[in-house]
């Protein structure tokens, strides 16, 4: 997933800079090198199990094709709450500020990896919610400028949000807990612990 950041920051470059100058920069090439010693671990992977550098990545692309159930590309509007819970109402708030001064190139580059991932995810046949972590830092980023516009009440608001937050994570651990109790989750966890001493 960690590919689709490459042609964002391109086209971030090409926005900004407004010319093709940058592919001479050594910084740019540093870049690069140091993002795939960062991948390097899943390339390797990719190689001994798939004879294919990128097989990773390839089969992640194929498996969403027949993996679990199809979502609707608004999914992670329709769990928003679930996801995101009262920081989704200072992320709203922080993409007004943003769009207000939109030439500031730190927002630029924030909005195009927001959008670049949530398009990307968007139109995979199958998605989970752990498939948006890549645009979460981006997300929170937006959250925090919205935050910072509410200057008079930042500390009032932020306690709410914090305490909202502690309650959906915490509702969502109990529901977790309940679920995990119900009697086809017992059968399936015991049935995995009679397998395990079947020979064969």
């Amino acid at each position: 997933m960690a590919v689709v950041i490459i042609p964002i920051f391109f086209l971030y470059l090409v926005l900004t800079r407004k010319n093709l100058k940058f592919l001479k920069d050594k910084n740019l090439f540093v870049s690069i090198i140091i993002f795939v010693l960062t991948i390097s671990p899943l390339l390797i992977y990719g190689y001994f199990s798939y004879g294919n550098v990128l097989g990773a990545f390839i089969h992640a692309q194929k498996a969403s094709n027949y993996w679990g159930a199809s979502s609707p590309w608004y999914f992670v509007i329709n769990n928003s709450v679930t996801m995101f819970s009262a920081i989704a109402l200072l992320f709203v708030l922080g993409i007004y500020k943003v769009f207000n001064k939109i030439k500031d190139r730190n927002k630029i580059l924030v909005i195009l990896w927001l959008l670049g991932f949530l398009i990307f995810f968007s139109v995979l046949p199958h998605k989970e919610d752990r498939y948006f972590l890549p645009m979460i830092p981006a997300f929170c980023i937006i959250a925090a400028i919205g935050l910072a516009g509410l200057k008079k009440h930042l500390k009032i608001v932020l306690a709410l949000v914090m305490i909202a937050c502690i309650l959906t994570v915490s509702g969502l651990a109990y529901r977790d807990h309940v679920n995990s109790q119900k009697a086809e989750v017992q059968c399936f966890l015991e049935a995995n612990i009679f397998l395990k001493d079947v020979p064969g």
